[in-house]
């Protein structure tokens, strides 16, 4: 059977290991909505880029 001292020694380790992993998602989760944001912006720059072609070849038609 297991000390009080054992059994303290496994329960913080248990515990650093989970915040750990707590941390590890959390940081990964923090990355990955970085990246959304930055993809978002490119998908906004590029639409905004998209509508301004479509604006000045629909007006350069009638002077061809």
């Amino acid at each position: 059977m297991p000390s009080n001292s054992e059994y303290a020694q496994r329960q913080f380790r248990a515990e650093k290991s989970e915040r750990s992993d707590k941390e590890r998602t959390e940081q990964e989760l923090r990355t990955l909505r970085c990246k959304v944001k930055a993809l978002e912006e490119k998908v906004s720059s590029l639409a905004h880029e998209l509508s301004l072609k479509r604006v000045i070849g629909e007006n350069t038609r009638g002077f061809s």
